[in-house]
């Protein structure tokens, strides 16, 4: 949860872990 809740609030939403990867490769 500590990780999760770092790279959240790098994003801003929940959903940002598994888009991450998705947005860059979409980029």
């Amino acid at each position: 949860q500590l990780i999760r809740a770092g790279l959240s609030a790098s994003c801003g939403e929940q959903d940002c872990l598994p888009a991450v990867p998705s947005r860059n490769a979409g980029s």
